[in-house]
């Protein structure tokens, strides 16, 4: 019999032993619940990553062999990930939207023909620029392909799937301390709109200032200080911001430092 607990229960769970079954999912329960910890998004629960990884152990029951030395926890730790990451994709893809899915088959494209030429695996930079994109872009691209990618079998590659690019994906979508300097119609709710803006793309406002409009003057200067937040998310607001009638000119976006 195997020396670790969750081994010994998994060889009398696979003979038939159901009593030793029930024994093994409160064993493993601690481990699924790290593990669920990890993976826990807004769109998956916790407690259904700990029945998705619950079912994973069950799997790795009938597979265990104890005669090839490998513990029964790190031997089920895959089958565990496995389902929950599947679980999350499943919650993902529903929500990947057209252009995502479009940006993911490119940036697989280039990617795939990029590894093919150089025998590593490329950069958010290089896939931008055999593809045509820009960073931003292939971000979006490489979250819809992973969200939509088919689990992969063994720990490792698990884990990879479920984490690679995250530095690149960490410094295109850097946290800066911005501000936006903008010319509105100086017009009711036109701030009301601009906030707005701002709070749909999760972008919280530390101050705004206004210069008041000069006699027979219809717009204003307004400047914006925004919390520390995503660059991705200041741009977007940005393209819609300009998308307002309200809005006659570009909106200037600026470091922290230069307003000081």
């Amino acid at each position: 019999m195997p020396a670790d607990r969750a081994g010994r229960l998994a060889v009398l769970a696979a003979s038939g032993d159901e009593a030793a079954a029930v024994e093994l999912v409160e064993c493993m329960a601690p481990l699924v619940a790290r593990l669920a910890v990890r993976l826990t998004s807004p769109r998956v629960p916790r407690e259904d990553l700990e029945q998705a990884g619950m079912i994973g152990v069950l799997d790795a029951v009938p597979g265990f062999d104890p005669a090839r030395g490998t513990a029964f926890e790190p031997y089920a730790t895959r089958y565990a990930l496995g389902e929950m990451l599947a679980l999350g994709r499943q919650a993902a893809a529903v929500h990947v939207s057209r252009t995502g899915r479009d940006l993911a088959m490119a940036v697989e494209a280039a990617a795939t023909e990029a590894t093919a030429e150089t025998g590593a695996a490329p950069t958010v930079a290089e896939i931008g620029e055999r593809a045509g994109l820009d960073e931003e872009d292939v971000v979006t691209g490489l979250r819809a392909r992973r969200a939509l990618a088919p689990p992969s079998g063994g720990d490792q590659e698990l884990l990879e799937a479920h984490g690679g690019y995250e530095d690149e994906i960490e410094r295109v979508e850097r946290r800066l301390d911005l501000g936006l300097r903008l010319r509105a119609l100086d017009r009711p709710g036109v701030l009301a709109d601009v906030t707005r803006i701002c709070a749909d793309l999760s972008i919280s406002i530390d101050a705004i200032f206004q210069k008041e409009a000069g006699e027979g003057e219809d717009q204003v200067d307004v400047v914006i200080l925004t919390h520390r937040t995503v660059e991705r998310n200041v741009n977007a607001a940005i393209r819609r911001i300009e998308g307002l009638s309200t809005i006659p000119a570009p909106v200037v976006r600026v470091r922290l430092e230069e307003l000081l």
